[in-house]
Formats: C-alpha cells, sequence, structure tokens
C-alpha cells in the first residue's frame, strides 16, 4: 500500500498531515459523545452514626468516524457506535469520629447496560483489486456488580492505631455477540469468501467474577506534626469479553481478572512551623494476569491478560508557603513498572512482517508502556491585592517527564522522549465579586508530544502519532452565580 500512497515522498514524525476521514453516509469524520450524569447524596445522623445514601445515574452515546488507513486513498475506514447506561446504588453506615473505634461498613449495587456496535469498512479497489466489504462486530452487555465493604479503625493511643478492612464484590456480565460481514460501508450482511477479518459467529456469553480484597493499615505519630505509616491491601479488576474479537473461541472472547497486591510505607510532615508540608511513599504493586490491550496489526485491538506485572517507586510531594503572597509545589515521581512474566506479548510491525503468521514475542523483564521513569510538575503561584478591591494572581506550571513508549508492542519507533512543558496563568478577581478575567497559556514551550500512537493498519512498518495541543494563549472569563 506505501508504494501507491502518491505525493509522500518523506514520512517522518517531524511533519504534520491531517488527514480526512469519511463517515459510512459520505460525510466528515469526526467524533460525536452526549453524556448525562446526576448523583444524589443524603446523610442522617443516628444515635452516634452517620448513614449516607449515594445513588447515582450515568449515560453516554459515542460515535467515532475514523480514517484508519492514514492515507488519502479510500482503503480502511472505521465507525464505533457506543451506548452506555447504569444505575447505581451506595449505602454507608459510619461512627462517630473521635472515639477508640471506629468503624464504617456498606453495600453497593450497580446495573449497566453496554450496546456496542464497530464496522470496519475495507475497500481494495484503490489498491488495483476489486473487493469491498464491512467487517460488523455487534454485542449488548448487561452487567450487574455488588458489593459488600467495611473497615475498623483501633486507636491504642495517641500515637498508635490500626486499620483492617476488606471488599468482598461479584460481578456478573452478561453478553451477546453478533459478527458478521456486510456490504461496503453498511450494515447489510453479505458472505465473503474468507471471511472479514476474522470469523463470523452469534455468540451468547457470560462470567461471573467474584473476589476479596482485604486492606491493613498502621500509623504512627510521634509528634503533631509527623505521620509514619504502614499499609497493605489488595485490589481487583474484573474480567470481561473482548468486544472486537475475530473468534468465536472462548479462549480468544474473554478475559480474566486482574489482581494486585499492593505494599506501601511513607510519611507526612508539617515543618517551618506549618509553613511546608512533605509527604513521600515508596510502593510496590504486585499484578496478576494484568489486562492489557494490543493493536493486532490489522484492523482490531484485543484485550487479554499478561502473566505477571510490577509496579514500585516513589511518590514526593512538597508545598511550601515562601512568604505571605508566593506559594510553591512540587510533585516528583520515580517508577520502575515492566513485565515480570509475559511470555507471548503481541509482536512489533517489524517483527510481525519477519514472522506473518504466529508471531510472539517475550516481554518479560521490559517496562511497561506509559511508564516514565521520571515525572512530575512543578507550580509557583504569586498573589498581589490591587487597590485593595481585586486580587492579581500569577501561576507559573511546568509539567516534565522522561520517555516512555505509548504502545503496548513496546516498539521503539512509538517512543516519546523526555520533555517538559511550561504553563502560565494571570487572573484578576475582585475580594468579594462573582466574576474573573484570566489570559492562559500553555505548552509555552511549544513542545511537539504525542500520548498515543501504533502501526497503520495494514501498512506494517508505517505508524501514526496524534500529537497533543501546541502552544495555545486564550482569555478566559467567568461568572459565579
Amino acid at each position: 500500500m506505501q508504494s501507491l500512497v502518491g505525493g509522500v515522498d518523506n514520512c517522518r514524525f517531524d511533519d504534520k498531515t491531517t488527514v480526512t476521514a469519511y463517515d459510512p453516509d459520505g460525510g466528515y469524520g469526526g467524533e460525536m459523545i452526549e453524556a448525562s450524569s446526576a448523583a444524589v447524596t443524603v446523610n442522617w445522623d443516628v444515635a452516634n452514626h452517620t448513614v449516607t445514601s449515594v445513588t447515582g445515574f450515568t449515560k453516554h452515546r459515542d460515535i467515532l468516524y475514523i480514517d484508519s488507513d492514514y492515507t488519502h486513498l479510500d482503503v480502511l475506514a472505521a465507525q464505533r457506535d457506543e451506548w452506555y447506561e447504569s444505575w447505581s446504588q451506595e449505602l454507608r453506615l459510619a461512627s462517630d469520629t473521635g472515639n477508640q473505634l471506629e468503624y464504617l461498613v456498606g453495600a453497593f449495587f450497580e446495573t449497566s447496560e453496554l450496546d456496542y456496535n464497530n464496522n470496519i469498512a475495507f475497500s481494495n479497489v484503490p489498491l488495483g483489486g476489486a473487493a469491498s466489504y464491512s467487517a460488523i462486530s455487534d454485542m449488548y452487555q448487561e452487567t450487574d456488580s455488588l458489593a459488600l465493604f467495611g473497615q475498623a479503625t483501633w486507636h491504642f493511643n495517641e500515637q498508635f492505631s490500626l486499620t483492617a478492612g476488606g471488599r468482598y464484590a461479584e460481578d456478573e456480565k452478561k453478553a451477546r455477540m453478533n459478527r458478521y460481514c456486510g456490504l461496503y460501508k453498511t450494515y447489510t450482511p453479505t458472505s465473503v469468501p474468507g471471511g472479514c477479518f476474522g470469523d463470523t459467529f452469534v455468540r451468547n456469553v457470560k462470567r461471573s467474577d467474584y473476589d476479596f480484597s482485604p486492606t491493613v493499615i498502621a500509623e504512627w505519630r510521634p509528634s503533631a506534626d509527623h505521620m509514619f505509616y504502614a499499609k497493605y491491601s489488595e485490589g481487583y479488576k474484573s474480567g470481561g469479553f473482548d468486544l472486537q474479537s475475530g473468534s468465536p473461541a472462548l479462549d480468544d472472547i474473554l478475559f480474566a481478572p486482574e489482581e494486585v497486591r499492593s505494599f506501601e510505607v511513607g510519611s507526612k510532615s508539617t515543618l517551618l512551623d506549618g509553613a511546608m508540608t512533605l509527604n513521600i511513599a515508596v510502593f510496590r504493586n504486585e499484578y496478576e494476569d494484568l489486562q492489557v490491550s494490543t493493536f493486532d496489526g490489522t484492523a482490531s485491538f484485543t484485550v487479554g491478560n499478561a502473566a505477571e506485572a510490577i509496579s514500585q517507586g516513589v511518590d514526593a510531594d512538597l508545598n511550601w508557603a515562601v512568604t505571605d503572597t508566593v506559594t510553591t509545589s512540587l510533585s516528583v515521581s520515580y517508577l520502575d513498572a515492566y513485565y515480570d512474566s509475559y511470555p507471548e506479548g503481541q509482536c512489533t510491525s517489524a517483527q510481525q512482517m519477519a514472522v506473518p503468521v504466529g508471531c510472539v514475542q517475550d516481554l518479560s523483564g521490559k517496562t511497561l508502556q506509559y511508564a516514565p521513569r521520571w515525572s512530575g510538575h512543578w507550580n509557583v503561584t504569586w498573589e498581589q491585592p490591587v487597590a485593595n478591591e481585586f486580587l492579581f494572581t500569577l501561576s507559573s506550571d511546568i509539567n516534565f517527564s522522561s520517555e516512555f513508549i505509548s504502545v503496548g508492542t513496546l516498539d521503539r519507533e512509538l517512543t516519546q522522549s523526555g520533555y517538559y512543558k511550561w504553563d502560565l496563568r494571570a487572573s484578576l478577581t475582585p475580594f468579594d465579586g462573582p466574576w474573573e478575567v484570566a489570559l492562559v497559556g500553555r505548552n509555552l514551550t511549544d513542545r511537539d508530544t504525542f500520548h498515543f500512537g501504533n502501526t497503520v493498519p495494514l501498512s506494517p512498518g508505517s505508524f501514526f502519532k496524534h500529537l497533543d495541543r501546541p502552544r495555545t494563549v486564550a482569555v478566559q472569563a467567568s461568572w459565579n452565580f
């Protein structure tokens, strides 16, 4: 396909190309999102306890059209239509604070529906062929989740306390999956010899997951200004169904729950007579069956489980009131995140070209995607009264990161090098007034960065990146009613 893309003599990432996508009806591509949510929280004071009820509702519709081949040829296009709705209810009973024994118990229930449709339209006519069709994945899923949780804290004295708790969860999911071939850029079924990016099938699937996750926290307060703690906890993410699976085999459709064991020690300190706070945490997370989503190199993302992964490091954040008008904050993270065992990872583009069928790579010991070794944020804010009526605020922010890889195959071609970005905001607001005006600058260093990229579908050896926002300057006004 690369040789037929005319007019492209330099395909470097330092060049910027805008690609126009078309939806199946012939209109311009893009994304439309409609979302709504509501929550109602009610508290009752009952006999030295607080009863809390939280009722939630959320709903969204997401329609996406994209030119998936990333060229001016009309070869591959995708339409995704996703509808989701959920209701949730949580009840909590909490004892009053300040007692030697403090406790909380509760229950949570959520029910949700997901209607997912993905249409991948392929035509090799621009490449000299004669085939044109759509590969359609249609799925409807219902999920019911129930959780019972509680924790209790015993204060031995003013210095020592111990907290123990746990959460029991049940998740039941059932789905109807329908994968079929359709006429080009339509939903009308048709027969395609050899299939369309996978098998055609109709399958009803269901799964139930159960988990208990404990938590234990020990705290020591040698003084009012210092607290040290140690924490052990376990976490869980339910399994599910690969919405874009091209195979009816259960092993290809289902992915397992993800579990994590977390260890953390740290401190929280107040310094300089209250002018400074310093928090430090050292952590280690051990994952089993880490859920990963990887592009298959053709037209879909597959969801599965890596065997084991480790994420460990140090987080530190500092807040300091330097003067009455100047404050600064700094947060820095050091991260060492890698696959402890992942012998059947997805291959890179170069590996797939060398081994077109059945290619896997051993990613054991390799750094996880989106895992920069160093990252952080530094803020300096100056506030100055003006004419005893207004407050002028000047805020400077620098965000920084060392290099990371943005793709699950860990292809070095999709590495974001280390960078920093500088933001600046100047605002004026009256002390007692409802309005504010501000001049805002983002990415003033105009650094080109990206957080998503991958192999171009059907074009191994070619890659795309979605660039983050360039330098932007805006005037902002707000009014509080």
